[in-house]
């Protein structure tokens, strides 16, 4: 594996687990994180306890099914990183949500400057 792809590894896990501690006390939240690197897309369904299981879709909450119902129909191994961003948020547009938050965290390029910064 590459140093890039063991270090993704790495960055999803400290984002999952800061979901986790942020929320361990809140039972009705429920998260969905998902994440691209270089051996494609990926989402966890993550408890407030901790745990985590990686899936292929999923949807969470009350009356979920028409979401995840949606998601079977559309949802292909080969979509991209924005066409599963676009897939999630048409799913969710099919229920009445008390409230969905979406985050989006993109890596920043690291230039040539800021690499030879980070061997000093």
């Amino acid at each position: 594996m590459s140093d890039n792809g063991e270090r993704t590894r790495k960055e999803g896990s400290m984002v999952r687990d800061l979901l986790c501690q942020k929320f361990e006390y809140d039972e009705s939240v429920d998260i969905l994180l998902g994440g691209q690197d270089d051996l494609g897309l990926h989402i966890y369904s993550l408890k407030a306890n901790g745990g985590s299981r990686r899936v292929i879709y999923a949807a969470k909450g009350k009356e979920s099914d028409e979401a995840v119902a949606y998601l079977a129909e559309h949802w292909k191994e080969s979509l991209t990183l924005d066409e599963a961003e676009q897939l999630a948020r048409e799913s969710l547009k099919l229920e009445d949500n008390d409230f969905v938050e979406i985050c989006i965290i993109n890596r920043a390029e690291q230039t040539e400057e800021a690499a030879s910064d980070e061997d000093n």
